[in-house]
């Protein structure tokens, strides 16, 4: 197996967006044949999405009376009766573009999705992620010089970076207040 193989299973495997950027990019500009690199990049996301709700279960079923514990699942409960069960569907398709699959996945065993939806929901959401990544790789390949690409990736990867992070943390939805309604 190449070195590019190796790399490009370990950064799909991680998930972490420049990175991703960079191996797309490389790709693109090498005219590799990119139908193995979606395959690989299913297979990762499936393997994260496999360990994530194992693990997942694993914590739920072995934890469940711990602290914090206790503590998430208030949270969960809480966050369910502000934004229902269909908000946390979304709120999952949302997170594929913050958080990697394995995080996805554990998060949804503790929302008590069955499998089915939570897979639908967190590889939907990881498939707009990678969507969102093709789109910034295209906009910057027309670019010769490798180093000013490589700058534009990460200003863009930077901006809608702040972009996401503004729209989730500055919401200003709160609970309402116990016996209000």
């Amino acid at each position: 197996m190449s070195r590019f193989w190796i790399i490009t299973i370990g950064v799909f495997l991680l998930q972490e967006t420049f990175s991703f950027n960079l191996v797309l990019l490389d790709s693109y500009r090498d005219h590799r044949n990119l139908w193995p690199i979606h395959v690989c990049f299913l297979a990762t996301t499936l393997a994260d999405f496999v360990i994530g709700d194992t693990l997942g279960r694993f914590i739920k079923r072995r934890a469940s009376q711990t602290w914090l514990m206790t503590r998430l699942n208030a949270f969960f409960s809480a966050t369910e009766r502000l934004i229902g069960r269909f908000g946390w569907k979304l709120a999952l398709v949302l997170m594929g573009q913050l958080a990697p699959t394995y995080i996805n996945a554990m998060i949804a065993t503790f929302l008590d999705l069955n499998r089915r939806d939570a897979f639908i929901f967190v590889i939907l959401g990881e498939l707009l992620w990678y969507g969102l990544l093709w789109s910034f790789v295209l906009s910057v390949a027309w670019i010769k010089n490798g180093y000013i690409a490589f700058a534009a990736l990460v200003f863009i990867s930077l901006a809608a970076a702040k972009f996401f992070r503004a729209a989730t943390v500055g919401s200003k939805i709160q609970a309402p207040a116990e016996g209000a309604e």
